[in-house]
């Protein structure tokens, strides 16, 4: 999946820094850079609920501690140094600061506050944790259901998906939502559907017969077209052209995942399995937290960072600098610790493994 992080924070990273002069290319990357965030709910919902049932097959039950302990792992330690550098900064003057958002930011409800209080120049340096809110509290949900509700957790994520689309579709079709609020599109119970279809989808793989007529009729190329046509089309923002984009994104950037996982000799594939997208794909999550602090041209700020976001180049060599140097000296040996943390378990014998359709 290295690749399609790749791809995923390139379509951010294009949006926030604007390096063309096109009026419709700047259009295209200003709205397509929230695509890169449901590629992003598609590898989660997808990843992790396979890894848990990865886990249940081998041992019998997935474990809740070991789940928190990897996610708090991965997730928290460059998250909260970012933070505390926002922080910092802002103390010294040199960026603007907003406790609100900041506090909002560290407890993963930002997504909540960005709808009640919209977008201002202090709070564009915590903006993007709308994401990683809406992550966490996928994260609270899944392992909930998949290890308390084993019989019925298909059933259970299905009904929440379908109670998530038609508030949605509540909300989005009543004559009082014609004007839409400020960042509607970022509350949980509205995009948590970008995470639980990919994990039904992983649900569902676990059948023979359901991965074997995936392998037929999923196909890359045509995933591939079906996406970017979704991606591209041009609206006029209407509330119901807005909930066909939801249902689309939903669906079709998952299916797009799983052909290519189910396709791995296929030309698509190959190209996501090349060293420089797989480096990217890697530091994704670093780039994604950082690149706020460098990509700022939609606002004017004082001081260094003011110069910084003259140029697109030095912000991204900037951001690409730092997302490195959080990888290897904040992620990777943080994870490490994590994983020395794990509950170790004894594996089952392939007599005692349960069957794999679930």
């Amino acid at each position: 999946m290295d690749g399609w992080r790749a791809i995923a924070v390139v379509a951010v990273l294009l949006d926030h820094a604007r390096p063309f002069g096109s009026l419709t290319v700047q259009h295209h990357l200003q709205r397509n850079g929230a695509e890169g965030v449901w590629l992003f709910f598609a590898i989660s919902g997808f990843l992790i609920c396979s890894r848990m049932l990865d886990e249940e097959w081998a041992y019998g039950r997935a474990s809740l501690r070991n789940f928190y302990i990897r996610r708090a792992f991965r997730i928290l330690p460059a998250a909260l140094t970012y933070l505390l550098v926002i922080a910092f900064l802002g103390v010294l003057h040199i960026i603007p600061f907003d406790l609100s958002s900041w506090m909002a930011a560290v407890f993963f409800y930002r997504n909540y506050w960005h709808y009640f209080f919209g977008a201002t120049a202090a709070s564009w340096f915590t903006g993007h944790f709308w994401s990683l809110s809406v992550e966490e509290h996928f994260y609270l949900l899944l392992p909930s259901v998949v290890i308390f509700f084993p019989r019925f957790r298909r059933q259970i994520l299905l009904c929440l998906t379908g109670v998530s689309l038609g508030w949605l579709a509540f909300f989005l079709l009543v004559p009082s939502a014609k004007i839409l609020p400020f960042f509607w599109e970022q509350r949980t119970e509205f995009c948590i559907g970008g995470l639980l279809i990919p994990a039904i989808f992983a649900m569902s793989l676990r059948s023979a017969s359901t991965k074997k007529t995936a392998v037929r009729y999923l196909s890359p190329w045509v995933l591939c077209v079906i996406v970017l046509f979704v991606t591209f089309y041009d609206h006029e923002g209407s509330a119901p052209y807005l909930l066909r984009i939801v249902l689309a994104k939903a669906i079709f950037n998952p299916l797009l995942l799983l052909s290519t996982v189910l396709h791995p000799q296929h030309v698509v594939t190959r190209l996501l399995e090349t060293a420089p997208l797989k480096f990217v794909g890697r530091i994704s999550y670093s780039l994604y937290l950082w690149q706020t602090l460098f990509l700022t041209r939609t606002f004017e700020y004082p001081g260094a960072i003011h110069l910084l976001q003259r140029s697109t180049t030095v912000g991204l060599v900037c951001t690409f600098a730092c997302a490195i140097t959080s990888y290897y000296l904040i992620e990777m040996p943080l994870i490490r610790v994590g994983r020395r943390l794990l509950v170790v378990r004894k594996e089952l014998s392939p007599a005692e493994r349960p069957g794999l359709d679930v």
